[in-house]
């Protein structure tokens, strides 16, 4: 079983999508309020994890293969088959269907095209000393997290309960159907919703069942099914911590993954080694933007590159180049330009993806995300967008700016999760 979790949201008073480090930025000291600020329009509202779950059973064995030590499937030394493994830390990064630098100038990751008009600013090799943006490898960092997913707290409103919601996945696959080893379809259970706790939120409320229930209920499917809240921020929170958990384990036997049928629960250790939990920075199904985040276009012209004639998709694949290539040379000042020029075209638009997040998400999608040092991006994108000028600024919003030391720090501590 494979459980996709986001804890991406949207504000509903500036539709504003807030990702996981606002979030946790928004939340005050009260271990009675469940609702974060938004960094936007400073209005409060209720954020939510969406699961979704990927039902991988009776697919073939090598899916997810149990461990033969005492290591979870959680594990992020532990890759999935039908993924491509991260490389391991100090190892050659292998860009070569990704990122051409042996290419003339002229030609980009995605294919030829004409030179950019788009010059950088500052030019200043990938070495390790003089890197500022960290597109380096670096040794034993990782910026990877895992985690899961929820249900309800007693004294919410209908509206604030658990509940099935749309496709949360980020990732370019989305979650489809599952033919088991007989021919027959194996539908995925449906997503799930539940409010995302702050951790002192969600320490007053497992304290408080612990009393009144004892732990025994936590090693049992009504933990599940009866405090799903509680549950899957408890999942979410030892997965964003790389902690390790046995309460996966109760996920595979669930009623929700097997339609409403409750199976036996055998061992929690093994079970929990049979489920593995990713989390997710994004939440494509947020976006009300027109067309994909530049970080999907990307995927989806590199998937194509064999079959792209240079004419194809021109200007998109110049536009994601051209920041590409920038990033490499440690230029943010250039891709903020180009994606100004871009808004410029289309005052009337109403825009939800800020210009921090269009670059920061392509460059970690196509240089890799062990070869971008986040702090670094931060930095450098703070200090391009205090070069601009008034009118540039004019053409921005609020959601352009940098992110706020306290968000920074929130993501400093937590770690990044995928994109």
């Amino acid at each position: 079983m494979k459980v996709l979790m986001s804890s991406c949201s949207q504000c509903r008073a500036c539709e504003a999508v807030v990702y996981d480090e606002e979030i946790m930025a928004g939340w005050t000291a009260d271990d009675s309020n469940l609702n974060t600020t938004c960094p936007f329009c400073r209005r409060t509202f209720l954020p939510l994890l969406n699961i979704e779950f990927k039902d991988l059973r009776g697919t073939a064995s090598f899916f997810l293969k149990p461990s033969t030590s005492g290591d979870s499937i959680h594990s992020n030394n532990v890759p999935i088959a039908t993924e491509p493994a991260e490389p391991k830390a100090g190892a050659p990064v292998p860009t070569a269907d990704l990122i051409s630098f042996a290419d003339p100038p002229q030609d980009g990751p995605l294919g030829s095209l004409e030179k950019s008009a788009a010059k950088p600013k500052s030019v200043g090799g990938l070495v390790v000393q003089m890197d500022p943006l960290g597109l380096s490898v670096k040794k034993g960092a990782s910026l990877t997290r895992s985690n899961s997913i929820g249900g309800p707290l007693q004294n919410m409103d209908l509206s604030q309960r658990p509940s099935h919601g749309v496709s949360t996945t980020s990732l370019p696959n989305s979650l489809q159907e599952v033919s088991d080893t007989l021919g027959q379809k194996r539908p995925n259970p449906l997503p799930v919703s539940v409010p995302y706790l702050s951790p002192l939120v969600l320490r007053k409320e497992l304290e408080s069942l612990l009393e009144n229930e004892g732990d025994q209920v936590i090693y049992t499917q009504k933990f599940l099914n009866q405090h799903p809240i509680i549950f899957w921020n408890l999942v979410w929170y030892f997965r964003r911590l790389d902690l390790p958990s046995n309460l996966p384990g109760l996920i595979l036997t669930s009623e929700h993954c097997n339609n409403g049928v409750q199976l036996p629960q055998t061992s929690l250790s093994q079970d929990s080694k049979q489920v593995y939990v990713q989390l997710l920075w994004d939440n494509i199904n947020l976006h009300q933007e027109s067309g994909e985040p530049l970080y999907l276009r990307w995927r989806s012209l590199l998937q194509k590159k064999a079959s792209l004639s240079p004419t194809d998709h021109q200007d998109t694949r110049a536009l994601l180049n051209s920041i590409v290539r920038s990033i490499q040379t440690n230029d943010v000042y250039g891709p903020i330009n180009l994606l100004l020029r871009e808004i410029k075209k289309h005052p009337d638009i109403k825009r939800q993806r800020s210009i921090y997040r269009e670059i920061l998400f392509l460059s970690l999608v196509s240089l890799g995300r062990e070869n971008i040092d986040i702090e670094a991006f931060d930095r450098e994108y703070k200090v391009a967008y205090d070069e601009l000028s008034p009118e540039q600024l004019k053409a921005l919003h609020i959601i352009d700016a940098p992110p706020g030391s306290s968000i920074q720090w929130c993501l400093k501590c937590f770690g990044a999760p995928v994109i």
